[in-house]
């Protein structure tokens, strides 16, 4: 259990280097294998979203340009009720908004420099209040919108609350409070 002094060398045996985030170990066993698609599970049904007030935060990065419409999302399951982030398909942008009811609340597109690289993004919501964070930067205010009823938000989902469009990028991270970060908190939360 010593390591190697300079000028000698070390051995390892099984292990699996990466640059950049590392992911999960993938066991070969003398045959090629991929890793399976991450999903969201067991989410549905959570009492813990805020439905009144709340933030959902994700720090993620893009596969490619081309991933039009890809989700992450709070939502009551349908079409009608959620809150989301996007990667629109757009070179670089980002898209975050609040549907209630099927009328859009607030919405607001943003160019990120790089979104390849891993970005901070939450979206603040409250009644008559919404706010947008991109890398410690507030990029948007909305202050006149109505917000969803108790208990009506209840799904975390990678998608866009009907498993259409799912989110296909690399995540950080990706957190809900059930309720209001001050602005000071979003921005150290959303800093990179």
């Amino acid at each position: 259990n010593t390591f190697a002094s300079i000028g000698q060398g070390y051995y390892a045996f099984g292990s699996q280097g990466e640059l950049g985030m590392g992911t999960s170990y993938i066991p070969t066993d003398a045959s090629i294998k991929t890793r399976l698609l991450d999903t969201s599970i067991n989410s549905g049904n959570s009492t813990l979203i805020g439905s009144n007030e709340g933030v959902l935060y994700a720090e993620i990065a893009s596969l490619g340009d081309g991933a039009n419409g890809r989700y992450i999302s709070i939502c009551d399951g349908s079409l009608s009720n959620y809150v989301y982030i996007r990667i629109t398909g757009v070179l670089n942008e980002v898209k975050m908004g609040v549907i209630k009811g099927g009328s859009t609340q607030a919405s607001k597109s943003f160019i990120v420099p790089d979104l390849k690289q891993f970005n901070k993004l939450a979206v603040s919501y409250q009644q008559d209040l919404f706010r947008f964070y991109v890398n410690g930067a507030l990029i948007f205010t909305d202050t006149n919108g109505d917000i969803f009823t108790a208990g009506t938000l209840n799904d975390l989902t990678l998608n866009l609350a009907t498993s259409a469009n799912n989110f296909e990028g690399k995540v950080g991270e990706i957190a809900v409070y059930d309720e209001l970060l001050t602005d000071a908190q979003l921005q150290t939360l959303t800093t990179i």
